[in-house]
């Protein structure tokens, strides 16, 4: 029996103290099956007791009729009238029962009354009166302090001393049961240690998957917002294809790779969470600008001569002029074009540009994109629209020449890298 709440209505109370009372009441209660677990609750725990009362009640009635060898049909009809009336009432049609049957009818009418009464009682106090409840908790097998007097057998087997090495030690050294117990105390300390120490390590090994994990998943969403704006470069003209290519092939591998950690760490597999020095390592295209580096620029005129320069030339920048001059005769001839490039044994790239009096000429360290390259004609358009006058006489004055803004910014490349 457990406190109910106080916010229970005086409806329910009532209609509770009635189930226990009145079989029909329960009953009614438990067809409709009302949203009141309080109510519901006890109209079963009603009907059970009003079941139990009915049963024993009409099987003792059944056997004291049959034993007195009374009609079938006066059993049954009487039967029938008792039924209807424990169904009610909870008690038999008091006119029709024998003197001799009253005492035989106390202990299965009373028994079930009294656990009747009490739970009408529980009900109208708002109090819960649960059978299930009451015959679901078992007895302890072994009371916490019954502890074996010390030097018994039991106390022995108690502590683990008998049919062990511990045991034998001390049938064979005398060792006192004080050095025993001290040794048994220690071993327990020992284990709980080293399995809070496993608790630990376990625990710390599930921190570091969770931060790789995150770690991993951080970088997958970065690379793929990388592509994405690869893509969008590539359509605007801003990288060239070339790098397109191999920027993106770089970051597919790596993809591929922090898929593959991933696939390992989730799993759990050996050696997939030791560190971050386990991911893979983060390719240039993750940090790398879009657009080539450019190292050096010069203008030359008609003749080949060089107006302005900029940046600094890994070559001689006659050896380039003439090499340009070449390749543009050749281009003009046969395809037409204004604009082309040429790579260098060292990767370099050189991309010109020729105007009406003269002709410019970038080294990127890699190809340019289509951006750069209309850049390189809108400065050879300025620069001569600037110098117009200087550029058409033969030779021109250099003192008198306009510099325009370079839209290039100039990197110089450290002794020893290609």
């Amino acid at each position: 029996m457990t406190d109910g709440t106080n916010r229970l209505s005086r409806t329910s109370r009532l209609l509770v103290m009635l189930a226990y009372l009145f079989g029909a009441v329960g009953l009614l209660i438990v067809a409709i099956g009302p949203r009141n677990p309080f109510l519901v609750r006890h109209a079963q725990q009603a009907m059970i007791i009003h079941l139990i009362r009915l049963v024993a009640v009409i099987g003792v009635m059944l056997t004291w009729y049959v034993s007195a060898e009374n009609s079938p049909g006066l059993v049954l009809s009487e039967l029938t009238l008792h039924i209807g009336m424990l169904v009610l009432i909870g008690l038999p049609w008091p006119g029709e029962i024998p003197i001799e049957l009253f005492g035989l009818l106390a202990l299965p009418l009373g028994g079930p009354w009294i656990l009747s009464l009490i739970g009408a009682a529980a009900g109208s106090a708002g109090r819960s009166f649960d059978f299930s409840a009451a015959f679901s908790s078992n007895w302890p097998e072994v009371l916490i302090n019954q502890t074996p007097e010390i030097g018994t057998p039991e106390y022995d087997r108690w502590i683990g001393l008998r049919g062990n090495r511990r045991g034998a030690d001390v049938e064979a050294n005398g060792s006192s049961l004080y050095d025993v117990e001290r040794g048994v105390a220690r071993d327990i300390r020992d284990q709980r240690l080293e399995r809070m120490w496993s608790a630990s390590r376990v625990a710390q090994q599930e921190r570091g998957r969770q931060d790789i994990i995150k770690e991993l998943e951080y970088r997958q969403d970065t690379v793929l917002v990388r592509l994405d704006h690869l893509n969008h470069l590539l359509s605007t003209g801003s990288i060239s294809m070339s790098r397109y290519n191999r920027f993106n092939q770089e970051l597919i591998s790596y993809l591929d790779g922090l898929r593959s950690v991933m696939a390992r760490v989730e799993t759990r597999a050996e050696g997939a969470g030791q560190a971050f020095g386990v991911l893979p390592e983060a390719p240039d295209a993750m940090t790398e600008a879009p657009d080539a580096e450019a190292l050096a620029l010069a203008v030359i005129d008609q003749s080949g001569i060089p107006v302005v320069t900029y940046g600094h030339f890994a070559v001689d920048e006659s050896l380039i002029s003439g090499m340009v001059s070449v390749l543009d005769g050749l281009n003009q001839e046969m395809f037409g074009s204004r604009a082309n490039m040429t790579q260098l044994a060292d990767g370099d790239v050189v991309y010109y540009s020729k105007g009406i009096y003269s002709s410019a000429f970038v080294t990127f360290d890699d190809e340019p994109s289509p951006a750069q390259v209309q850049r390189l004609r809108n400065y050879v358009d300025q620069f001569e629209a600037a110098n117009e006058a200087q550029l058409s006489r033969t030779p021109f004055d250099p003192d008198k020449i306009v510099e325009v803004e370079v839209p290039f910014r100039f990197i110089r490349r450290m002794a020893g890298n290609s």
